[in-house]
């Protein structure tokens, strides 16, 4: 993924007199939420951007580049070495401290890390999908066994427990609407339990549907994020088809779309949907990604080779 640059970032690298090349290192001064720390370096504070997992204190050497998509610093050490001991090593791990992170938690210690990994190995499904609902319902201040975790991924999977009615074509958006504002969450127990964060407005709250449309029964799932970092997840589940729309961003909003369809779209109704989104400020992926990649929750936007800056 490309990330712009910053102005304020251009200045600053211009005072500090770094080249593309340059060997740099930065302290972790402190972990923030969707996988963003806040680094020193040279003095100055910066916040970067990266998948990888570090921990307060360490010291980061990197060489340093600055391309057309923004600032980075490509990193020296291996992967497994960045990462904590407890959840290096495998994908289950890696998966997990993403996920941790993603959800604004910190990394826990080595046998908690060990005792959370295995954990999710024993479940069912999806694990880039199970890793983040786990991740999410430790942010609440659950600890779901597997069974408990399977089950709500299950719930957001089926629709609810009754069928709202009938479409005879296909709903407008003012429609759609309507529908969202009158779901069943107020009278859905486990979705309300979820939708409960002691974080206050940083954490997510979820939306239902089920409608026939035709011969098909389509379930619709909302799952929203308010706060200074908003997001929006669709999922839509069409007879066997399953598409899911994330989106995250407040000034410069994103989405990526999946799909576990074969069938192909329509290649100029794509680029109409992604036009029409653009000139609402939304910038859709090229392509549809597989079920396979998708958290349920937010697009993968974090870059895998190093870390992208932007002002404190």
């Amino acid at each position: 993924m490309t990330v712009p640059g910053s102005p304020r970032i251009s200045r600053l690298i211009t005072r500090l007199g770094f080249r593309t090349g340059d060997l740099v290192t930065a302290r972790v001064k402190s972990i923030l939420s969707d996988g963003r720390y806040r680094l020193v370096l040279n003095k100055h504070t910066l916040i970067a951007r990266s998948n990888l997992v570090f921990r307060e204190g360490q010291v980061i050497r990197a060489r340093f580049a600055r391309e057309r998509g923004g600032v980075y610093l490509r990193l020296l050490a291996s992967r497994p070495e960045l990462m904590n001991k407890s959840l290096a090593g495998t994908s289950t791990g890696t998966m997990l401290s993403a996920a941790l992170i993603r959800a604004g938690l910190p990394l826990p210690e080595e046998v908690e890390g060990a005792r959370r990994t295995a954990l999710l190995r024993r479940t069912r499904g999806i694990r880039r999908r199970m890793a983040r609902l786990y991740a999410e319902l430790l942010a609440k201040g659950a600890d779901p066994r597997a069974e408990f975790l399977e089950m709500i991924s299950q719930s957001f999977s089926e629709g609810g427990s009754r069928r709202q009615g009938r479409w005879s074509i296909p709903p407008g958006s003012n429609q759609i609407s309507d529908e969202f504002r009158n779901s069943d969450i107020d009278v859905d127990h486990l979705l309300n339990l979820l939708a409960y964060d002691r974080r206050g407005d940083n954490g997510w709250f979820f939306v239902r549907l089920k409608k026939i449309l035709g011969n098909s029964e389509i379930r619709m799932m909302w799952k929203i994020r308010r706060g200074i970092n908003p997001a929006l997840a669709l999922s839509i589940q069409d007879g066997k088809r399953n598409f899911e729309f994330l989106m995250e961003g407040l000034e410069k909003t994103r989405m990526a779309v999946f799909s576990d369809s074969e069938a192909k779209i329509d290649t100029k109704i794509w680029n109409s949907f992604r036009e029409t989104l653009a000139s609402l400020g939304i910038e859709v992926d090229e392509t549809v990604l597989t079920m396979r990649d998708s958290d349920g929750f937010t697009p993968d936007n974090l870059s895998p080779a190093g870390a992208v800056w932007s002002e404190d």
